[in-house]
């Protein structure tokens, strides 16, 4: 429940990142010379990869899960090397960049919580010594018959087993 918070912001980022991705994608390859009537192939996939900026998205998540992601970018390469700059830009600021800074998040805030739990322990700890002397000084002050604050071998003796 800690981490709910952590999962909601990099979910924003991520969807933050695909975004401005999928805008650059859209400016690049839907404006690309070749999504014309004369390049049917490339006028295809743009329609089937970019048409829409919920179309480029999802896209793109295919990038962040790795799903056949080389068969989105290839037939792209291959009809302008141009645009493998955007791909590989994509690939790294989406896939690598922005996933290892959301693992890195997640152990972070996991050592975080590590830590508040190891100062309750400690704490709790410390309040049962607390509980255990208050009762070990009550023990000792019903043993100390004439209360002079010790113990004398012969109030120690005179201990009953009750």
């Amino acid at each position: 429940i800690t981490s709910a918070g952590t999962m909601f912001y990099t979910l924003v980022l991520l969807a933050g990142a695909l975004y401005m991705c999928s805008c650059v994608g859209i400016e690049l390859i839907v404006n690309h010379p070749r999504n014309s009537d004369e390049f049917p192939e490339f006028q295809q996939l743009v329609q089937e990869h970019f048409g829409s900026l919920p179309q480029s998205m999802l896209t793109l998540m295919q990038f962040v899960t790795g799903d056949s992601m080389h068969a989105i970018y290839r037939p792209f390469i291959r009809n302008d090397p141009f645009l493998a700059l955007y791909f590989m830009g994509t690939i790294l600021v989406v896939t690598v960049v922005l996933m290892n800074l959301v693992t890195a998040t997640i152990v972070s805030v996991a050592l975080e919580q590590a830590m508040q739990d190891k100062d309750l322990i400690l704490s709790q700890e410390r309040l049962e010594r607390q509980r255990i002397i208050k009762q070990m000084r009550r023990i000792f002050e019903s043993l100390d018959e004439d209360g002079s604050g010790l113990l004398t071998l012969d109030e120690i003796q005179n201990i009953s087993l009750e």
